[in-house]
C-alpha cells in the first residue's frame, strides 16, 4: 500500500509540475505576443513621427526658399534704386556749370544753386 501511495504522490507531483510548466509556457507566449504588439505599436508611432518630421522639414525648406527669393528680389530692387540714384546724381553733376564742377576743389557751395546740396563736399 505504501508503494501505491508513493506512486500516486509522484504522479501528482509530476502532474502539478507539468501543469505549472504549461501555465508558465502559456503566459510566456502571451507575454511574447504582448511584446510583439507593443513593438508593432512603437514602430507605427515612430513611423508617424518620422513622416511628420519629414513634412515639417519640407515645409521649412519651402519657407526658406521663399524667403531667399524675396531677399534676392529685395537686393535686386535696392541695386536698381541705387543705380537710378547714381544716374540722377551724375546727371545733375553733368548739368552744372564748369565753375560749379570745380567746387569740389573746396570752393563755396554758393557758386551754383542747382548743385548746392553736393557741391560743398571736398
Amino acid at each position: 500500500m505504501e508503494t501505491w501511495m508513493f506512486v500516486v504522490g509522484v504522479v501528482a507531483i509530476i502532474g502539478t509540475l507539468g501543469g505549472l510548466i504549461g501555465l508558465l509556457m502559456r503566459q510566456n507566449s502571451q507575454a511574447h505576443a504582448l511584446i510583439g504588439v507593443r513593438i508593432d505599436d512603437t514602430r507605427h508611432d515612430l513611423g508617424k513621427r518620422i513622416d511628420a518630421t519629414d513634412r515639417r522639414v519640407d515645409d521649412l525648406r519651402t519657407d526658406l526658399a521663399q524667403r531667399m527669393d524675396a531677399t534676392d528680389k529685395r537686393i535686386d530692387d535696392l541695386r536698381t534704386d541705387l543705380a537710378q540714384r547714381m544716374d540722377a546724381t551724375n546727371q545733375r553733376l553733368d548739368d552744372c556749370a564748369p565753375s560749379c564742377r570745380s567746387s569740389f576743389n573746396r570752393r563755396p557751395a554758393s557758386k551754383c544753386g542747382r548743385c548746392k546740396g553736393h557741391s560743398d563736399r571736398p
